[in-house]
C-alpha cells in the first residue's frame, strides 16, 4: 500500500509502466524507500538491480550484461547513489544515455536527492533524456531528503555537501580497516569496543544504502559478540536483528525472517515479553513475515514457531 503523500507519484509511475514501451525514467527517494517503490511494482514483470548489494561503480557494460540475462522488459535500478560516488561515474552514466534510451526497455533509475543534485551540476544535459522524474517521500515522514551519513556514527545529521558526506564515509572506511584488523585473541574489552564502533559504522552504511558493506560489518560484529558474549546474549541478538534489517531492506524477506526469529528467541527468553526491544523485534518480524506473502496469519505462524507445545483454537 502506498501512503497518501506518495499517491500521486505511485499513480504516475503506474501509468508509465502501463503505457510506455521504452524510455529512461528517474525517481528520487531514500535508500529504504527505493526498495519500497520497487516492491510496490513487483506485480509487473520487472527485474531489480540493487547497487546496495552489487557494490560497484556504474558500468554500462555490467548493466547490459545483467540485462541480457533477464526476461523482463521493465528494469528498476536502485541505489544509484552507491554506483555514482565519483564524478567520473556520473560522466560514464551520462555518456551511456543514448545506449539506454535506444533499447526496447523501460529503465527506472532510483537515487537519493543528493545524487540528483550532483547531476544538475555535473551532467545537466542528462535530464533532456529523462521522460519522467518522480519524487517519493519516506512513508511516515514529511521529507524525502536523505540523511546520508552519520556525524558521530550513527547517522543523524544532514551534511552541507556531498563532498563532506563522502569524506566522512572515507574516514569510516579507514577506521573499519583498523578495527577489522584486530585479531580475535585481542583482550575482550577492546574487542567489544571495536564491535560497537563497527556496528555503528554499519548502521551508517546501511542508512546510505550500501548494504554489501553493512552486511560485512554486521557479520564481523556478530563474530566478535558470539566469541566474547556468546550466542544467547541480548547484545548478540541486537546484531542478529541488524543483520535481518539489511536483508529486509534488500527485499530478501525470507532471509530477514530467519535472522529476526533468531534475535527474537533470545530477546524473548532473556529480556521477557514486556521489554521494549522485544516488541521492536516482534514488529520487525511481523512486517517481514507479511511481506513474504505467506497465506497463513502471522499469529498462527508465531504460535507454531515460538510456542509449538501450546494448544491453540
Amino acid at each position: 500500500m502506498s501512503s497518501a503523500p506518495n499517491d500521486e507519484a505511485y499513480s504516475t509511475m503506474r501509468w508509465v509502466l502501463d503505457n510506455a514501451r521504452n524510455g529512461f525514467y528517474l525517481f528520487i527517494a531514500t535508500p529504504p524507500m527505493q526498495r519500497r517503490v520497487a516492491d510496490y511494482f513487483s506485480e509487473y514483470d520487472i527485474a531489480v538491480y540493487d547497487y546496495g548489494i552489487n557494490d560497484a561503480p556504474y558500468s554500462y557494460a555490467d548493466l547490459a550484461k545483467w540485462e541480457m540475462q533477464q526476461e523482463a522488459k521493465i528494469f528498476f535500478i536502485i541505489n544509484m547513489q552507491i554506483a555514482l560516488l565519483e564524478e567520473s561515474d556520473i560522466v560514464n552514466f551520462n555518456l551511456s544515455r543514448d545506449l539506454l534510451t535506444k533499447t526496447d526497455i523501460i529503465w527506472v533509475f532510483g537515487m537519493t536527492s543528493d545524487t540528483d543534485d550532483r547531476f544538475a551540476r555535473i551532467a545537466s544535459d542528462l535530464y533532456s533524456f529523462i521522460r519522467l522524474q518522480s519524487r517519493f517521500m519516506d512513508e511516515g515522514s514529511e521529507s524525502g531528503e536523505l540523511t546520508p551519513i552519520a556525524d558521530d556514527i550513527p547517522s543523524d545529521r544532514n551534511y552541507d555537501s556531498y563532498d563532506e558526506a563522502k569524506e566522512q564515509m572515507d574516514r569510516y572506511a579507514v577506521l573499519c580497516e583498523e578495527l577489522l584488523a584486530l585479531p580475535m585473541d585481542t583482550e575482550p574489552e577492546r574487542l567489544l569496543s571495536a564491535a560497537a564502533t563497527i556496528e555503528n559504522i554499519a548502521d551508517a552504511f546501511s542508512n546510505y544504502g550500501n548494504y554489501s558493506s553493512a552486511t560485512n560489518l554486521y557479520m564481523r560484529t556478530k563474530e566478535i559478540r558470539e566469541k566474547v558474549l556468546g550466542e544467547e546474549h541480548p547484545d548478540t541478538a541486537t546484531t542478529y536483528n541488524n543483520i535481518a534489517g539489511v536483508y529486509d531492506s534488500q527485499g530478501d524477506y525470507h532471509q530477514a525472517l530467519e535472522w529476526y526469529c533468531k534475535s527474537y528467541s533470545i530477546i524473548l527468553r532473556e529480556l521477557g515479553d514486556s521489554h521494549p526491544f522485544t516488541a521492536i523485534v516482534e514488529e520487525n518480524m511481523k512486517a517481514a513475515y507479511i511481506k513474504t506473502g505467506a497465506s497463513e496469519s502471522f499469529e498462527k505462524w508465531y504460535n507454531d514457531n515460538f510456542f509449538p507445545s501450546d494448544t491453540h483454537d
